[in-house]
């Protein structure tokens, strides 16, 4: 067995933090092999499966004076979305380079200096590069709130609906 090295082992990393998050949220996932559809994760709802990709990085490119995080995306992954189902939600780990990635001195010290950020993505209008806002911080309440997005995409006026009778 080969031991993880460069994007391989940044990848796995990433990966590994998307189905910490989702399980301490209280969601089952599972890893779609080897990059289906461009597709790392499947987020487990009780109706269907929301698609994760994740990227992780350890040179996060920030713009508009550090408010949103910018990914360049690869024409492939756009025609790849294109035939899920539902808009897959787009992931960047943002970990620490490479010389303090284990700090043995301070344990935990991983999971305190990675920070998730996501998007989900218009299946209609994929940019070449996505600017994920700051503010959409990879944590239990967005992956709770990604089943209503499913919500949204599988019966569109379901939630509509619902507001209006309130």
């Amino acid at each position: 067995m080969e031991n993880l090295t460069g994007t391989a082992r940044t990848g796995s990393i990433g990966e590994q933090y998307m189905r910490l998050i989702c399980s301490s949220a209280g969601y089952s996932s599972d890893k779609q092999g080897q990059d289906v559809n461009a597709i790392d994760i499947n987020v487990e709802y009780p109706f269907a499966q929301q698609r994760v990709q994740v990227k992780c990085t350890t040179v996060p490119q920030w713009i508009s004076n550090g408010n949103f995080l910018s990914y360049p995306i690869e024409n492939q992954w756009k025609i790849k979305w294109k035939e899920n189902e539902y808009p897959p939600i787009f992931v960047v780990v943002v970990i620490p380079d490479e010389d303090d990635l284990f700090d043995i001195t301070d344990e935990g010290s991983l999971l305190r200096k990675t920070q998730g950020y996501w998007l989900r993505l218009d299946l209609e209008n994929i940019p070449d590069t996505v600017h994920i806002p700051k503010t959409n911080r990879l944590n239990e309440d967005a992956v709770r709130s990604w089943e209503t997005y499913l919500i949204q995409s599988k019966y569109p006026n379901t939630i509509s609906e619902a507001n209006q009778r309130r």
